[in-house]
């Protein structure tokens, strides 16, 4: 059930189940992998958000009962551009619960649990579901800020701006 492996690059590989907890997991996992990769906060955060909309929807949608299910994640970087794959051998996703684009939902009542799909049709790039060979495979791409150096740079001048405040705060407090 591997995706297809894309161009060379970094890569963060992914093996979970079908539960909801696995998310904090994922969130952590993505959020160093930025960190390594110096991607910044910002994307990140972006990834993070669509990553966890498309597992919430598809744990939601595609599984039936307690028996636990593999679902593989996969994020793919290239020098400009992000992939990340998801595939999972559940029941089929109901593609007809996800617009082509978040400009044509309209949120209402009935449909409020769409709200995160149309997020990840807004932040990311590309959003492509299909059904191949018995499994779902979603594919996002992202493309990565070319002042993405600027961003990580900020990120790492607020942290350290952060940790010189926590010790005069302390140092403060020995007084």
């Amino acid at each position: 059930m591997s995706p297809p492996e894309p161009a060379q690059g970094a890569v963060l590989e992914l093996s979970l189940v079908n539960d909801l907890r696995e998310l904090a997991r994922v969130a952590a996992a993505i959020e160093e992998f930025c960190t390594q990769h110096g991607l910044g906060s910002q994307l990140a955060y972006t990834l993070n958000l669509s990553v966890d909309e498309i597992l919430s929807f598809s744990i939601e949608n595609s599984f039936e009962g307690d028996e636990p299910q593999r679902i593989e994640l996969a994020l793919y970087q290239d020098p400009d551009e992000l992939l990340i794959l998801i595939a999972h051998a559940g029941q089929p996703l109901p593609t007809a619960q996800i617009p082509s684009s978040a400009a044509e939902l309209i949120l209402d009542d009935s449909n409020l649990e769409q709200l995160g799909l149309a997020l990840v049709l807004r932040v990311m790039d590309t959003v492509s579901v299909q059904r191949q060979q018995g499994c779902n495979v979603v594919a996002m791409t992202k493309q990565i800020p070319q002042n993405q150096d600027d961003q990580s740079q900020d990120d790492q001048d607020q942290e350290d701006q952060s940790q010189e405040n926590q010790s005069q705060g302390e140092q403060n407090q020995d007084d």
